[in-house]
């Protein structure tokens, strides 16, 4: 199931998670996917590749210290960086007009739930056992059941491992789902 993000007013730290998602998404969508699987998600493209403008837009308006906190929280994420971004008036007024004016978006957010769910189906799909996906994998178990559950978000590398393993591209895992 798709979900989608709408920002309004305030929500300037969802935004910015919302971005680092847009950035990884533009990232594979550019270097990873065919082009049937490019024409198939472009609509998903162009809504994440706004995001990305408008967080480099946004990070040309503020000064170098509020850049930096920008940069921090992206990287990081912290409680910290989140409550002063939400307290710096600068950066907020600027979001707003920056992100604000252009209207709703649409990008897809990262379902981890649905994401495990078609990793465990892959691999039932190739009759492995986890305990064998996992040793091959050189991961535990109860990591890859992290990772099925939902529970865990993995790394870009260790998605491409997984792929090598079940002898999918990122079209055919990415396929009807």
């Amino acid at each position: 199931m798709r979900r989608h993000s709408f920002f309004r007013k305030g929500d300037i730290v969802k935004w910015l998670e919302a971005y680092r998602q847009a950035k990884e998404y533009v990232r594979i969508y550019k270097y990873y996917l065919g082009e049937e699987q490019k024409a198939i998600q472009y609509d998903e493209f162009k809504d994440a590749d706004k995001i990305v403008r408008e967080y480099w837009v946004l990070r040309c308006s503020v000064s170098e210290n509020e850049k930096a906190l920008l940069k921090r929280f992206v990287k990081n994420g912290s409680f910290d960086d989140h409550v002063a971004i939400i307290w710096n008036k600068n950066i907020v007024e600027n979001w707003e007009t920056i992100v604000l004016s252009s209207g709703d978006h649409a990008f897809a957010v990262f379902d981890p739930v649905a994401f495990g769910k078609r990793l465990k189906e892959m691999r039932e799909r190739r009759c492995l056992y986890r305990a064998e996906a996992a040793r091959y994998l050189e991961m535990s178990e109860s990591t890859l059941r992290g990772y099925e559950d939902g529970k865990r978000v993995m790394r870009i590398d260790t998605f491409i491992k997984i792929l090598e393993l079940y002898g999918l591209s990122f079209e055919e895992f990415f396929k009807d789902n």
